[in-house]
């Protein structure tokens, strides 16, 4: 982090690799057309780079993404596969940027907050971090 620019992070990440799918719906504000186009949601899978009581770093296999992050047509989902048993949760994406791997494969690195979680699955990821910590 550069001297400059503060961490404006309220809570602790940690590093952890835990298997997750994202999953892109079509908003409220999304048109028609939009709805039509997405049905039931856009799947992408790939792992947590960290993760914390309020926000995900996550690493998913695409080509472009960026008109589903930047775009209020579209609400970003995340199940997690915790040891315990799998939770969901939407996120706000907060910063993305493709990471170019090799010539074929490509990734974006998304760090997100919650913004909506169940309490159970609040409990659930809190009990999961206690064991990181």
């Amino acid at each position: 982090m550069s001297a400059y620019l503060p961490d404006r992070r309220v809570e602790k990440r940690y590093d952890t690799r835990l298997d997750a799918k994202v999953l892109f719906k079509a908003s409220p504000q999304a048109t028609k057309f939009t709805v039509k186009s997405v049905g039931h949601g856009l799947t992408m899978v790939g792992a947590t780079n960290n993760l914390s009581e309020n926000g995900v770093g996550l690493v998913i296999s695409a080509r472009n993404i960026d008109r589903y992050l930047t775009s209020a047509e579209y609400t970003v989902w995340v199940e997690l596969k915790l040891p315990t048993g799998p939770i969901n949760f939407t996120v706000r994406a907060v910063r993305h940027e493709r990471v170019a791997e090799g010539k074929t494969a490509n990734k974006y690195f998304i760090a997100a907050n919650i913004v909506e979680i169940s309490e159970t699955d609040k409990s659930s990821l809190s009990s999961y971090l206690r064991t990181l910590g």
